[in-house]
């Protein structure tokens, strides 16, 4: 839930001010089009970083209590997969502002980013293991919001990829969309 939190946050930076038009004053203000958008990423990372990090760490250390305290397996926060589950994980949850934040300079619609959100980081995911043969395959090693994900795991599956390979597909694909995004952004009217 975080991350559809995260990325709603980042589709809101771009979509509140087409909403209400103050994209215009934006741009009047500040008419380089790369620096409004490059600046609105550069504040959602500065807050969804450390604040991601502190959601990783509550989510380690509430889960880590309850697997303890039945008596099950689990993990201290000095161990090394924690440490990188809890700041990968903050890495992927700014990340997933990111995404949202390109989602919303891209589409300009609060609703059909909201939508579009939930599709991607949700739906897919869900239905990945209906879908048929290589294609469930491929959608279940490569799709970007469940290869990101794996950074937050401890167990190492052989048939998915490691956990710092699919933060970096999900990296990779954020920055594709950050980059149609700025594109959008330049050359499409306010």
């Amino acid at each position: 839930m975080a991350q559809i939190a995260f990325g709603l946050l980042g589709g809101l930076v771009m979509t509140s001010e087409y909403g209400a038009r103050t994209i215009v004053a934006t741009l009047t203000s500040v008419p380089h089009r790369a620096r409004v958008l490059g600046s609105k990423a550069a504040v959602l990372v500065g807050v969804a970083l450390p604040v991601g990090v502190l959601v990783s760490l509550a989510g380690f250390l509430i889960g880590q209590a309850s697997l303890s305290g039945a008596g099950a397996p689990h993990l201290a926060l000095s161990d090394g997969a924690a440490l990188r589950g809890i700041f990968g994980g903050g890495v992927y949850l700014a990340l997933a502002g990111l995404f949202g934040l390109a989602l919303g300079a891209v589409i300009r619609s609060t609703t059909a980013t909201v939508t579009t959100l939930f599709g991607v980081m949700l739906i897919v995911q869900a239905f990945a293991p209906a879908l048929p043969g290589a294609v469930g395959d491929w959608v279940s090693k490569f799709w970007p919001p469940i290869a990101g994900g794996r950074i937050i795991t401890a167990f190492r599956d052989p048939e998915l990829l490691s956990p710092w390979a699919g933060l970096a597909v999900m990296a990779g694909c954020v920055a594709a969309l950050l980059a149609a995004a700025f594109i959008v952004f330049r050359e499409r009217d306010a």
